[in-house]
């Protein structure tokens, strides 16, 4: 069927747009977010690693694969963190900028030109940036924003440079792009995890350790929750995989953005939260952005 590979990525968007459900259950059971992380992508890694040893190997063998385990890893746990924590809608948003950031990096590592277009979608998403964070309010010109959503941001920054290193890796097989992008996922927050242990004293390091002390009786449903969302994570990946090399980059990229809509749909309705116009607005700009950009991509996958 000729549909399948967009139902595919349709699927990934789908789960990238309700991720924070579970993350957030998982976090209020005193789990945090980052050994949600860590948890789900080590299952993944080891599944993997069982079924074919050697590929590890291959993936420290490769210099573009390695950073490319370390940029996703960094943004699983920014955009994780970030809409576990933060408003789903202005996080999603914010992380959206990611085509912009994918644009610079092409130009520095694949030495793609950004073009007068590319320089105007530039000034489009960080004007759109600027009213999401709402810097124009009564003109104070003040930055209206939190950490997670500077980690939304810094998300979307390091995906933007992974997915130019995936471009990059294309001579790797896809098994072992996964690999790398599952261990990357895990050992990222497992080094976070050794940072809490040596920065206990403070807050913001020492809650990813003591919320594990507080788990209640429902163990074996965190259990179940982690695996079934390790699961779909990593049926997301191979999805997105298996349809990206099926289809346009442009029409990837289009599908993909039905993440946002999917996560303003499900946090209206799960939570009580109200959004400013504001959002939405500047929302619609980097969306905005971002399908002009797939539009104007000059390689296929």
């Amino acid at each position: 069927m000729k549909s399948i590979p967009h139902i595919c990525i349709l699927f990934n968007a789908v789960v990238w747009g309700l991720i924070w459900i579970p993350m957030q259950w998982l976090n209020n059971q005193g789990l945090s977010v980052i050994l949600t992380t860590f948890f789900s992508y080590l299952l993944l890694s080891g599944l993997l690693i069982a079924i074919k040893p050697s590929s590890i190997l291959k993936v420290f063998q490769s210099k573009t694969l390695i950073l490319m385990a370390i940029a996703y890893g960094l943004t699983n746990i920014c955009f994780n963190w970030a809409v576990t924590n933060g408003d789903v809608v202005r996080v999603v948003f914010l992380f959206y900028l990611m085509p912009i950031w994918a644009a610079i990096f092409a130009k520095l590592v694949l030495s793609e030109n950004i073009g007068i277009k590319g320089l105007v979608r530039i000034l489009l998403a960080v004007l759109g940036l600027l009213i999401v964070l709402d810097i124009f309010d009564q003109l104070s010109f003040v930055f209206d924003i939190n950490f997670y959503e500077v980690l939304a941001i810094l998300g979307g920054i390091f995906f933007g440079f992974a997915n130019v290193l995936l471009r990059k890796s294309k001579t790797s097989s896809s098994f072992n792009r996964s690999i790398a992008i599952f261990l990357g996922s895990c050992l990222v927050p497992f080094f976070i995890l050794i940072i809490s242990f040596l920065l206990i004293g403070y807050e913001s390091f020492a809650n990813a350790i003591e919320n594990l002390k507080n788990i209640n009786n429902s163990g074996f449903t965190i259990v179940f929750v982690v695996v079934i969302m390790a699961l779909a994570l990593g049926t997301a990946n191979f999805f997105l995989q298996y349809g990206g090399s099926k289809l346009l980059v442009k029409t990837t990229s289009l599908l993909m953005v039905i993440e946002i809509p999917v996560a303003i749909f499900s946090s209206a309705l799960l939570t009580n939260k109200t959004t400013e116009l504001s959002v939405f607005i500047g929302g619609g700009l980097i969306v905005l952005t971002a399908i002009w950009a797939s539009f104007d991509q000059r390689y296929d996958k």
